[in-house]
């Protein structure tokens, strides 16, 4: 990712909740997925990037929902605020959904009802479908199964006139507008109102990512390629954040900090696939001197990794720019597969 507007963001790679306040999960079908625990069952697609991804079971519904909820940076004003809420998303091709079922994946709600939201929708005559729209998709597309999409939704509740704009793999969709729409008070991502025909199939969500101000935000944009060479890491807006720059063996030929405003800025990397920063083995740590530091390069490289890649950053704002020379477990689904082994 290389745009630093954002409020919120969660790439699940500690295996757990990230910034999310809660779960709605009563039937155990929501997980943090690890890659090896993906790469067992056939026919998954591998976390869009590093180790973890969120995963939702669409079999043995009781509970319509199996999501996680955020609230605070995901309450939107009317009249004052608006928000993009960006965040990757896979749908299995072994998918059973009945004529007109829909579930949402990432909806926002007032106290009263929903407002906003990305749904996915089956019809006989037309198929696959991803929408936004308040309670439904009103304006949607095509969806293709088994395969990472990049959806960015932008929520703009005006009272009377609010409007909803998205973009599917960077490409801009029609507009919902004349939204009669109240002040959002929390937003939820995964698996959302799940209809009783919908019996089989996973769904995969990960990078979600927010900015949320008032009426200026920007957009957030895809991100780039999935296995970029040189990569550009950020910590969240509120304190530590982890990334698995890949997965199974591989070299980092460089790593640089770029400190942020303040001299608590800590960049360091461990051999692990886990984010064990326990029983891993740290094989890096920079630290700055000063504010707003030059680019602070390490010696002793390039750096060999067994297990993985995890890069953990603390401080205030800092980022880290990296260089993957070459890693098993990188550029497609098949190399991180077999990195397992």
């Amino acid at each position: 990712m290389s745009n630093t507007n954002y409020t919120t963001y969660n790439n699940f790679e500690t295996g757990a909740i990230g910034h999310f306040d809660s779960t709605d999960d009563t039937d155990s079908r929501l997980s943090y997925a690890h890659y090896t625990d993906l790469a067992r069952v056939p026919g998954l697609a591998m976390p869009y990037r590093g180790a973890y991804c969120l995963r939702v079971n669409l079999a043995g519904m009781a509970n319509a929902n199996a999501s996680l909820t955020e609230t605070g940076s995901w309450d939107v004003t009317t009249t004052t605020e608006d928000i993009y809420i960006r965040f990757k998303l896979w749908i299995s091709t072994d998918i059973v959904m009945a004529n007109n079922d829909e579930f949402g994946v990432c909806v926002l709600s007032s106290a009263a009802a929903n407002e906003a939201g990305v749904w996915i929708k089956y019809t006989t005559a037309g198929g696959y479908v991803i929408g936004v729209g308040k309670t439904t998709g009103t304006a949607s597309t095509g969806f293709s199964l088994g395969q990472w999409h990049d959806v960015e939704m932008y929520f703009n509740p005006a009272s009377g006139t609010g409007t909803i704009d998205w973009w599917l793999d960077g490409t801009a969709m029609a507009q919902v507008g004349s939204l009669t729409d109240l002040s959002t008070t929390y937003g939820s991502v995964g698996v959302f109102a799940q209809d009783a025909g919908t019996t089989a199939g996973t769904v995969l969500i990960d990078q979600v990512i927010s900015s949320q101000t008032d009426n200026t935000s920007t957009r957030i944009g895809s991100g780039g390629k999935r296995f970029p060479k040189t990569v550009l890491l950020e910590a969240a807006p509120a304190g530590t954040t982890g990334h698995h720059a890949f997965v199974g063996h591989g070299v980092v030929d460089n790593v640089s900090l770029l400190s942020g405003n303040a001299v608590d800025n800590v960049l360091q990397l461990w051999d692990t696939d886990r984010a064990d920063t326990t029983n891993g083995t740290m094989k890096l740590e920079l630290r700055n001197l000063t504010a707003l530091e030059t680019p602070i390069d390490p010696a002793g490289v390039p750096i060999d990794f067994t297990k993985g890649c995890y890069v953990r950053l603390s401080g205030t704002t800092p980022r880290a720019m990296m260089n993957i020379h070459r890693a098993v477990g990188y550029y497609s689904d098949g190399a991180i597969r077999n990195s397992v082994y």
